[in-house]
């Protein structure tokens, strides 16, 4: 396994969400492994799921350093993100460069 996901309950708000924490290892087999078990997860949970960690690759050039062309682990990264209607959140201002991901159903609720 390469992920974790908890839940997390305020009882007084009623309100749930969950998040998992992602780490993927560099190499092509793994991601696909990895994009797999996240979205078996998903299937499993209701509400709102987050999705945070090291995914072992990027889906845009610009978050990698001297990156001059899309590779094809960064486009089946980018069609991961798209076809589990996630969002992919920068982060900013931070010594660590890393990757949050939320559902679009945050947004809509």
């Amino acid at each position: 396994a390469f992920s974790l996901t908890c839940k997390f309950e305020a009882l007084l708000q009623k309100f749930s969400c969950h998040i998992t924490g992602v780490f993927a290892p560099n190499g092509k087999v793994e991601w696909r492994l990895i994009w797999d078990e996240i979205g078996v997860v998903r299937g499993l949970l209701e509400g709102l799921l987050a999705i945070c960690g090291d995914f072992g690759v990027c889906g845009l050039q610009l978050e990698k350093r001297n990156c001059n062309k899309r590779s094809s682990a960064m486009q089946e990264f980018t069609n991961f993100i798209e076809r589990m209607e996630l969002i992919d959140t920068q982060l900013e201002g931070g010594h660590i460069h890393g990757l949050e991901l939320t559902t679009k159903r945050l947004l809509q609720e």
